[in-house]
């Protein structure tokens, strides 16, 4: 498998792991079924933690923007 990186150095090795883990390839060799597993699971709690980064985002921008409804209706009950 011809990857940018290529497997010698570690980025191209874990980017092979993570390409085979998502198109459900095989790997034989145990020492790479360990790091596999390894790779899919740091992926796996990255990918949860930046939805909730996003998720909160979101709602930091939902609750700020109810705050300026607030403090618009506000003002314009006082002109």
């Amino acid at each position: 498998m011809n990857v940018a990186g290529g497997s010698e150095n570690t980025y191209g090795k874990v980017n092979i792991l993570l390409q085979t883990h998502v198109s459900q390839g095989r790997v034989d060799n145990f020492s790479l079924v360990s790091d596999q597993a390894y790779v899919a699971q740091v992926m796996t709690d990255f990918t949860h933690e930046s939805i909730n980064v996003a998720v909160s985002y979101v709602m930091t921008v939902s609750d700020i923007m109810e705050y300026c409804k607030y403090v618009c209706n506000s003002e314009s009950k006082h002109l």
